[in-house]
C-alpha cells in the first residue's frame, strides 16, 4: 500500500468504480484490448484509473526505467502519469513524449499545484 498514492487518489476524488488496483486486480482488465493489457503488464502500475474503459491515468510506485517505460505508456495512449518512486512524486504529460531526453513532459500546471499544496498541507506522512 503507497499511503502517498493513496491520498492522491483521494484528493483527486476518482470515481473507485473506475479504478483498478493493479497488484490486486489482474482480472479487472479483460475488457482491455490485448495491446492495452500487455503493456499494462510489464508497466505493473500501483492502480489504473480508466475513464470509457481505456486507460486514464497511471499511478506508479517505483523507480522507473523511463525510456522503456515511457514507451509502452505513449504506444497505449495514457494521458497522465502521476509516480512516487519514494523520494519524489512528479506528474507527466503521457501525451507529450519528448525523445530528446527520452521523456514524458512534466506538468506544472495550476490544478496539479492546487493539489500537491492540499496534499503536502494535509499529510503527516511524507
Amino acid at each position: 500500500m503507497n499511503k502517498r498514492i493513496n491520498h492522491i487518489i483521494e484528493i483527486l476524488s476518482f470515481n473507485f468504480d473506475n479504478l483498478v488496483f493493479f497488484q490486486d486486480k489482474k482480472q479487472n482488465l479483460l475488457f482491455l484490448s490485448k495491446n492495452i493489457k500487455t503493456a499494462l503488464f510489464k508497466i505493473t502500475p500501483y492502480a489504473v484509473g480508466l475513464q470509457k474503459d481505456k486507460p486514464f491515468i497511471l499511478f506508479l510506485t517505483e523507480p522507473i526505467i523511463k525510456k522503456q517505460i515511457f514507451q509502452l505508456i505513449w504506444n497505449i495512449e495514457i494521458p497522465i502519469i502521476i509516480n512516487d518512486n519514494g523520494k519524489d512524486i512528479t506528474i507527466y504529460n503521457g501525451l507529450n513524449y519528448i525523445q530528446k531526453i527520452n521523456e514524458f513532459e512534466k506538468l506544472y500546471t495550476k490544478v496539479f499545484a492546487f493539489i500537491f499544496t492540499r496534499l503536502l498541507d494535509s499529510c503527516s506522512f511524507l
